[in-house]
């Protein structure tokens, strides 16, 4: 054997030398992951980060679900502390500025009131996409999906949003997800009237200009799906996720 493998350390903790002082409990971006400081660090001075484990983080002024992906809106409004300060949240679209941190899953459900979620840093569920290789926008209201925003998420927060997708163009793909808390909004994406759900995923094809709709009654936060153009005729459905109804 011409090489050897030799244990470092178990992988929950890293070393750290922060260029400025870092408090205790402060997030740190380490490339494609997020690292919490144990305790203060002082600037120069080798220190520690945590990568593994679950954490309570401050969190907004909306219900979180177990499971799902966490962010940090580095200038959100926590629940319990001062505005603009930070704190987690759910809707991917409300953390997407500079400073903003993908922080890993929630592991327990969370009603709004509450102040904190408990996160697992670093860790996703696979069968959850983040899609955090893409910008995500939130959708208080009916939208148009523009041309030069294919390969976004639209976060839809409210009931009655619908997206509606623009004609068809090879190359095109938006995914809508709906971040409501369970049961809360009619989520739907509508297509333009030449143009049609053309199916897959175990969802059949639909009519042109027929509407696809994350069914209110039976929606959980988080429920998505993803379409992507043929250029001809519509789009196919790429991945999906809770209970979607084709309009007749």
């Amino acid at each position: 054997m011409a090489y050897s493998v030799n244990f470092s350390q178990d992988g929950k903790s890293i070393d750290y030398t922060p260029a400025a002082a870092i408090s205790g409990g402060e997030l740190v971006v380490l490339g494609g992951m997020v690292g919490i400081s144990k305790s203060d660090i002082a600037a120069g001075v080798l220190g520690a980060l945590c990568i593994e484990g679950i954490f309570a983080v401050p969190k907004k002024n909306e219900t979180f679900a177990e499971g799902l992906p966490v962010w940090f809106d580095a200038d959100g409004n926590p629940q319990d502390g001062v505005a603009g300060s930070g704190a987690a949240t759910q809707i991917g679209g409300d953390a997407q500025a500079v400073g903003d941190i993908l922080l890993g899953s929630c592991v327990v459900d969370a009603a709004a009131a509450d102040t904190c979620s408990y996160i697992k840093i670093n860790k996703f569920d696979p069968r959850i996409p983040t899609f955090a290789g893409a910008a995500r926008i939130t959708k208080a209201a009916n939208a148009n999906a523009a041309v030069t925003e294919s390969g976004v998420c639209y976060d839809c927060t409210v009931d009655t949003v619908v997206i509606t997708l623009p004609a068809t163009a090879v190359g095109l793909e938006f995914t809508v997800m709906n971040t409501a808390a369970d049961g809360a909004a009619l989520v739907e994406v509508d297509f333009q009237a030449v143009d049609k759900n053309l199916g897959g995923l175990g969802i059949a094809a639909g009519g042109d200009g027929k509407k696809l709709s994350n069914t209110k009654l039976t929606a959980k936060k988080g429920d998505f799906i993803t379409f992507a153009a043929d250029g001809t005729d519509g789009y196919r459905i790429k991945a999906i996720r809770g209970t979607w109804a084709q309009e007749a």
